[in-house]
């Protein structure tokens, strides 16, 4: 029997320890829950975002008096950016419902929304003036003194790509003085009635 010789035996042992491991792939599970991480993860700070940039984006509605205060549908609706960011692709659609004149005539009931632009930008803490939404209608010469009138805007955040809308509900009250005039209400649902309006 052939002795083995102590350089012989270090030989073996470096070749041993030189010796590459074979590469185990990983299982397809691994990837599928790495997988799944990476979504949520993403999903988590899409929403972020989006929480962030509504707490940036702010539209508030505001009446003008009407220019004939006899005539309430003279009133001038405005939108005010009171928010952080310019808004962009600005339009409106309103509908209105059940006007009625003083002798009791119903001259405009649920005519569905009717869409108008406004602005292609609005800036932070700019005005703009709504469309008057009253001017072709035909009526009659009576004082109106009921009726409900709902305008929502629809907008996109600057460096958002997803539109945002703002709602806002109107009726129309006989004040003490006898005028009658636009107050607002609670939107209610009215953004859901819209979209659903849009669906074919």
């Amino acid at each position: 029997m052939t002795a083995t010789t102590p350089k012989e035996i270090r030989d073996r042992r470096t070749q041993s320890r030189n010796k590459k491991k074979p590469t185990i792939p990983e299982p397809r599970s691994v990837w599928i829950r790495r997988l799944k991480v990476f979504v949520g993860a993403l999903t988590f700070l899409i929403a972020l975002v989006s929480i962030a940039l509504q707490m940036q984006e702010k539209l508030t509605f505001s009446l003008d008096a009407p220019l004939n205060k006899d005539d309430v549908l003279t009133t001038l609706f405005r939108v005010t950016n009171s928010g952080e960011l310019p808004l962009e692709d600005v339009r409106a659609a309103f509908f209105q419902k059940e006007m009625k004149d003083a002798n009791g005539n119903v001259f405009m009931s649920n005519r569905g929304w009717i869409a108008v632009p406004v602005a292609h930008e609005i800036k932070v803490g700019e005005v703009v003036t709504l469309p008057p939404f009253f001017a072709s209608m035909a009526r009659s010469n009576s004082a109106v003194v009921s009726g409900e009138f709902g305008v929502i805007v629809t907008f996109r955040p600057a460096f958002w790509p997803f539109k945002e809308s703002k709602a806002a509900r109107f009726v129309i009250m006989r004040q003490p003085d006898g005028r009658s005039r636009f107050v607002q209400q609670p939107a209610g649902n009215m953004e859901k009635e819209f979209k659903s309006n849009l669906q074919p």
